[in-house]
Order: structure tokens, then C-alpha cells, then sequence
């Protein structure tokens, strides 16, 4: 069954863009795939679409979601007055008023149909090809799964392939239609009529790894040297899983192959370099992140592969409680001060910053950031990238970001005293400021903050909440209860709960776990008891305990309560703190 990742608008994140028919592989261009979305659910008959009344529903709907403003949507129906029969959707397109994705989620809204992304090799050729490549591509329409008699079929625009003309195509059957990115539709057409040649090359197997990752939600890919060949291994979740063994031919050639998709110096291998490239595929952009490393046995390189047009979906699909989403709008919307996320590399600090701006209404503010490297593209921010080769420096991007009259400061991390001392002057100036510090935890800000120079005075006054976070492995679906005696024991010693334990299943490739979600530790600075203490510059622990006292749960509370509830386990949470 093909999987579903049905939206909550509310959450819909600020536009992004990036079409694409075919997979590119380039350095820092266009590269890109969809993320592995949850199972189609059950629904009986297919909803009879609506048809779109107003022909510029779309840009009202926008409009009334706040993503653009009337004057945007006036100069959207000049350019597709320009060239009509594209669609207006397209027009927004062009201006990077929005995005595929957004365009696919707000069209099912608007017919009463469920949204969905396809990623690569998600749609079987068999099933593709029942509907003839010509009329599927004018159409943007494709069969998706064909599952207890019912035909699901994904399409770009309702209105254009309506149940009439899918009951031409498909006489006598069930059928049900999902809304998808045009371009998820147009890539697996051209996947299933004209599939791919196996790869002959190091470039074409490189660009097969990559694409095959995105299918399977790899965030990282390993080229590993051994003595007579290359593995390779993906980072699923938290686990690392062996993909394959491209030999020693290949050796020494993926390695260049993937320097050169970074445009790192292929002649260079006795230093570790580091560089980025991008992935397009379908509706989907991906930032690769690449990096080598010289070993005895030869280069190890390692790809991150970052959605840079994801939906950020809401707090709670992040795995945030009722209450931690209900504190976190609060603190983040005073009129100033600065907000710090800590946690180590890879705790989802930069995604959390991003959801927690998603959920403001930013319209009618300037919003610019500062990250080394740009990790998701929000075009309705202004963001800017730190390049140290070419002088543009964090210090140097950071003053000129504070001449740039923002509202809002995302500061991609904190790093020393000169990068604290200016989001402390940004935040006591009257801006919001949100950053992230490298700490073990959350009450460690304070003390981190004041040994890189900052005054005690300044960090009591301006900080005005810090965040904690880590990232667990979710349960499956295939997980099961506990037995007795393990139950009897973890009611013991962690209280009672729901505890439920892996398994394994082809959804999550047997691991028992499929996706991540964040235990987290949320503490508000702004009582006078806690500014005194951080003004006496007390031990971290001791602030620790104070917070607590307050009623704020920390990482370790946070985890077990997800552990009770049985979406994770006490052996992820105690893993992680």
C-alpha cells in the first residue's frame, strides 16, 4: 500500500519551491526526493470532487492563511494573465509565492480529498502503466494502489481528471483520488513508461544511492572504505543499516564522484574537506551536506540529506505535549528577547526553531536568519548563509543582519562571545531572537552563556526561556504490550503506563521503530527567583533543581512519559539521557 502524510493546514509551513521531472544531480543546484509518508487510511467510495468555482480560490485561500498578502496575489493574476495556460498555480509558482507541496494540500482541502506525497519507486510500473502515458502526463494523473477492490488514484488537480474520466479509463471500478505534487506524478510517470537504464557509471550508481536513501528516510548516507571495497550504509532513525557493497573497482571513483557533485578538489585526499550539493526529485529539494575523511584504508565520505522543502508538519507530530505546545506559544511570543534551543549535533535543534516559528503568524514581519549552512529554504524569510572563504564571517553576516531592520533573528548557533554579545544587544533593542547552544542540557545555557563573557546581568535580562531537546525512535505500528514480568518490573521502577515493545515489521524494515519524535525540557528564565540565581552565577545544578521545583518537567520526565504512554521505550529514553 502506498503510504499517506495527510496535513494539517494550520500548520502548513511558509512556502518553498522546487519542481522538478528528473533526478539532478548537481553541487549546490537542484537534487531532491519525498519523505516516506504514513499508510493510505480506509475510506469507503471516492468523494465526488468540487469543482473550483472562483478561478482564483487558491490565492484567496492563501490570502486568508496569511502565506501571501493581497498585493501578492494581485501580481500572481498579472503573471498568469502573461501566460494562461499554464494555470494560475503555476503563476504562484513562478513568483515563489508558494510550492507544490502547499499548492497539493490546500487543492485536497478544497475537493474534500486527502494529500499525499510519492516517493521514489513508490508506485509500482504494473500499476502506473494501466492508465497510458500521454493521458496520465496531460492529466498529471497516475494509479497509485489498487487494494481491496479499491483503485486509488493521485492526481494533481481534481477538476482536471474528474470521476467521469477515471471511470472511462477504469470502467467498473472502485475508485478513490488523493491530491499529490504535480511533479511527485509527472516523475513517477516518467519512472514507470521510460524507467531508468541501470546505472554504468559512478555518477548514475551515486545518483541511484541517493534517490534510493530518500525512498527508505535515510538522513545520512556512508560510503565506508575497507580493504578491498566500499560499503555503503544508511542512518535510518537512530540505526545504521548496511545497503550494499559496491566493490573495488568502485572504489576510489564514488569517492570522486561524490567530490565532484560538491565541487571539492578530487586531486585532494590527504585533508578532510567539506562541502554541499542539492537533490531534486519530484515536488522535493534536498541540501546534501558532504564530508570526507581520510582513513588508513582509504576516503570515508558521508552525505546528510536534509528535506529543505518539508513540511514541518505541527508540535505535536513532533512529539510535543499538550501543555509543551501550550508553553512554547507563550514564551515565543513576547515582544523581545532571545529563545535557546541546546542539545548536541543532530538532536533536531534547527527543526524544532523552524516548527516553532511555523506556528506564528509572520506575515507582516521581517524575518532573517543566519545559518552555517542553510538547512531548510523559507522563502518568506531572508535567509543568509556564513561562507568563511570569502570573508563573509558569522560575526561580519551578523552585524549586517542587525542593519537589516528585522523583527525576527534566527541565529543558525551561538558560537562565542561576539555571537552572544549581539544577540543579547538584538534581543534588549526590542527583537525577537531564537538561537541554539551547544549544552547538555537546558538549565547549562546560563552557565555556558556567562563563560564565553557575557555579564550575568545581561544573560537574566534578555534570555528569556531555554529549550532542552533530544530524539528518540518511535514505535511502529507493529508494536505489541509488554509482557507480565517486564511490565511488573518497569511499573516499578518507572510507574505505571502502556508500555508497549519493538517488533519488526517490512514498514520499518524489521528495526520495530519507523521515525523519531523529540523528549524535550522547557524552562521560562523570567521569575525573579531564577534571575537572581543566574545572577550569582549558582552551580547548573542547582538551577536544575530550582526549575524543577517550579513544576517544569526535564528531558528525563519528559521521556518517561512518552515511554508510559507507548509511543517509545524506557531504553530509547534512557539512551538519550
Amino acid at each position: 500500500m502506498i503510504p499517506f502524510a495527510p496535513a494539517s493546514l494550520a500548520d502548513l509551513p511558509a512556502p518553498e519551491t522546487g519542481p522538478a521531472r528528473a533526478v539532478v544531480l548537481t553541487a549546490p543546484s537542484a537534487m531532491r526526493p519525498a519523505p516516506a509518508p504514513e499508510p493510505v487510511p480506509e475510506p469507503a467510495e471516492a468523494p465526488v470532487p468540487r469543482p473550483a468555482h472562483h478561478p482564483f480560490w487558491l490565492g484567496l485561500r492563501l490570502v486568508a492563511l496569511k502565506r501571501i498578502t493581497p498585493e501578492q496575489l494581485a501580481s500572481a493574476r498579472l503573471e498568469f494573465q502573461r501566460r494562461p495556460a499554464e494555470g494560475f498555480a503555476a503563476a504562484l509558482e513562478r513568483l515563489s509565492l508558494t510550492s507544490q507541496k502547499v499548492i497539493a494540500q490546500l487543492t485536497a482541502e478544497h475537493h474534500g480529498l486527502a494529500a499525499t506525497d510519492i516517493p521514489p519507486g513508490a508506485v509500482p510500473v504494473a500499476l502506473a502503466t494501466r492508465l497510458g502515458a500521454i493521458r496520465a502526463r496531460n492529466h498529471a494523473a497516475v494509479p497509485l494502489c489498487d487494494e481491496d477492490g479499491v483503485l486509488t488514484i493521485a492526481v494533481a488537480d481534481p477538476a482536471r481528471y474528474t470521476q467521469e474520466e477515471a471511470g472511462q479509463d477504469f470502467p467498473g471500478r472502485r475508485l478513490r483520488f488523493v491530491v499529490a505534487p504535480r511533479n511527485d506524478i509527472l516523475s513517477a510517470i516518467d519512472a514507470a513508461h521510460t524507467p531508468p537504464l541501470p546505472a554504468t557509471n559512478p555518477k548514475e550508481l551515486l545518483a541511484e544511492i541517493l534517490t534510493d536513501a530518500v525512498a527508505k528516510r535515510a538522513s545520512d548516507v556512508h560510503f565506508e572504505p575497507k580493504p578491498n571495497d566500499l560499503h555503503v550504509r544508511y542512518r535510518i532513525d537512530n540505526s545504521m543499516l548496511h545497503r550494499d557493497a559496491l566493490g573495488t573497482a568502485m572504489k576510489p571513483a564514488i569517492i570522486q564522484a561524490i567530490k565532484s557533485l560538491a565541487r571539492l578538489d578530487i586531486s585532494q585526499t590527504r585533508l578532510p574537506l567539506d562541502g554541499q550539493a542539492r537533490l531534486s526529485l519530484g515536488a522535493s529539494t534536498y541540501n546534501l551536506r558532504i564530508s570526507t575523511l581520510p582513513t588508513v584504508r582509504g576516503e570515508k565520505a558521508v552525505i546528510r540529506i536534509q528535506d529543505e522543502t518539508r513540511n514541518f508538519g505541527s508540535l505535536a507530530e513532533l512529539g510535543l505535549s499538550e501543555e509543551q505546545i501550550a508553553l512554547f506559544v507563550r514564551l515565543i511570543s513576547v515582544p523581545n528577547g532571545v529563545f535557546y534551543i541546546t542539545g548536541p549535533t543532530g538532536s533536531g535543534k534547527t527543526t524544532l526553531q523552524y516548527a516553532l516559528l511555523a506556528t506564528q503568524d509572520l506575515s507582516g514581519e521581517n524575518v532573517v536568519t543566519l545559518e552555517d549552512p542553510v538547512e531548510y529554504q523559507i522563502y518568506s524569510y531572508n535567509q543568509c548563509a556564513v561562507n568563511e572563504g570569502v570573508g563573509r564571517t558569522f560575526e561580519v553576516m551578523l552585524r549586517a543582519v542587525m542593519r537589516q531592520d528585522p523583527d525576527v533573528v534566527l541565529i543558525g548557533e551561538t558560537r562565542d562571545r561576539e555571537s552572544a554579545r549581539i544577540a543579547i544587544h538584538a534581543a534588549l533593542t526590542g527583537h525577537r531572537v531564537f538561537s541554539t547552544l551547544h549544552t547538555n542540557d537546558a538549565p547549562a545555557a546560563a552557565a555556558r552563556l556567562i563563560d564565553i563573557g557575557i555579564e550575568p546581568y545581561l544573560v537574566a535580562s534578555a534570555v528569556k526561556a531555554v529549550c532542552g531537546t533530544r530524539l528518540v525512535e518511535r514505535l511502529c505500528a507493529c508494536a505489541r504490550p509488554v509482557a507480565p514480568p517486564q511490565l511488573a518490573y518497569l511499573t516499578r521502577e518507572f510507574g505505571a503506563g502502556a508500555y508497549r515493545e519493538p517488533v519488526g515489521c517490512p514498514l520499518c524494515a524489521g528495526t520495530g521503530y519507523r521515525g523519531r519524535l523529540a523528549i524535550l525540557e522547557i524552562f521560562p528564565l523570567t521569575d525573579e527567583h531564577t534571575q537572581q540565581l543566574i545572577l550569582r552565577k549558582v552551580p547548573t545544578s542547582e538551577l536544575a533543581a530550582h526549575l524543577r521545583s517550579l513544576g517544569y518537567p526535564n528531558m528525563r520526565d519528559d521521556g518517561l512519559a512518552k515511554a508510559r504512554s507507548g509511543i517509545t521505550t524506557v531504553q530509547q529514553v534512557l539512551a538519550q539521557v
